[in-house]
């Protein structure tokens, strides 16, 4: 009997194996990759024996909104991510079988993630029609109104009585801030010292606000050969510093990327690699979000 297809629904299976690299860090780079892919919703079993590594998906159905809207995307940047701890020259000999599977309402969304000859990965994607089924039944209107009720009642009761040990007035401004969730919309971008080689928008954030997907989006003027890179530092070496820095940026396929708080306080910053931008349009960048603070601002810079 075959199981239900219930939508919003995402399983990924298969895996990735290859050789260590000669790198001393290499094990504890592939252990925090793992960490990661698990803080964003996608659990991974690591195996390392002798110079070879695998890591395997776990095959459990997850909630596809946790990972975003294309899934597929997403999963394509994370494994990513995982190629990039090894050298472009050994990354030939990483073979991947990962494919994932989303149950949307009417369709089935197949993905595989091979890497490719130039050491990426090639993702490949298909729609099928086929029969879904809803994960949860809609509530009646009466439903919504009774279970309303009785939680607004239940949170009133809960407040009267924390209100005579907790000033709320000292600590809400504090909730606010810190505790729900980020919204993209309020954080302000800028990028003006990139605005003729990339654009930058915040897709999303991660269903625990440890992590911001930034969409950066790749402008004409951004060098996409060593020929051009050439010719960019050319026409650039004899104007100011703030230039040549941010061409010497894209020369490294690196920007550095500041986070300040909502009252524009310095916080910390994280190297962002765009090197794929030589070859793709867009690339998908996780920002790590720090704990108990609200940003306000990202800043691009050199």
């Amino acid at each position: 009997m075959t199981s239900a297809k219930l939508e919003g629904t995402l399983t990924l299976d298969g895996l990735i194996e290859g050789r260590l690299s000669t790198d001393p860090t290499v094990e504890d780079k592939l252990t925090k990759w793992v960490a990661f892919a698990r803080s964003l919703g996608l659990g991974f079993d690591l195996d390392i024996s002798g110079n070879s590594f695998s890591v395997l998906a776990k095959a459990n159905a997850l909630q596809s909104t946790k990972i975003g809207e294309s899934p597929e995307r997403i999963i394509a940047q994370i494994l990513q991510q995982l190629l990039d701890i090894f050298p472009q020259g050994s990354r030939q000999g990483i073979f991947s079988t990962l494919r994932s599977t989303e149950i949307r309402k009417g369709e089935e969304v197949q993905a595989l993630y091979p890497v490719g000859p130039d050491g990426t990965i090639q993702s490949q994607t298909r729609h099928q029609a086929t029969k879904t089924t809803s994960t949860v039944p809609a509530l009646s209107a009466r439903q919504q109104v009774v279970f309303g009720a009785l939680g607004l009642l239940g949170a009133l009761a809960l407040f009267a009585v924390l209100s005579l040990f907790v000033d709320f007035r000292s600590l809400i401004h504090h909730v606010v801030d810190t505790a729900r969730p980020l919204d993209p919309a309020e954080i302000r971008i800028d990028a003006s010292v990139y605005k003729s080689f990339v654009s930058v928008e915040v897709i999303r954030v991660t269903p625990t606000s440890q992590y911001m997907i930034l969409s950066v989006k790749r402008e004409d003027g951004y060098p996409r050969s060593d020929d051009a890179l050439r010719q960019l530092w050319s026409d650039h070496k004899d104007k100011d510093l703030l230039s040549r820095l941010t061409v010497e940026a894209l020369a490294r396929g690196y920007v550095r990327c500041e986070l300040f708080d909502t009252e524009n306080n310095f916080v910390t910053f994280h190297m962002l690699r765009v090197q794929e931008l030589r070859s793709t349009d867009t690339v998908d960048l996780f920002v790590p979000v720090p704990d108990k603070v609200r940003i306000g601002k990202l800043l691009l810079t050199y």
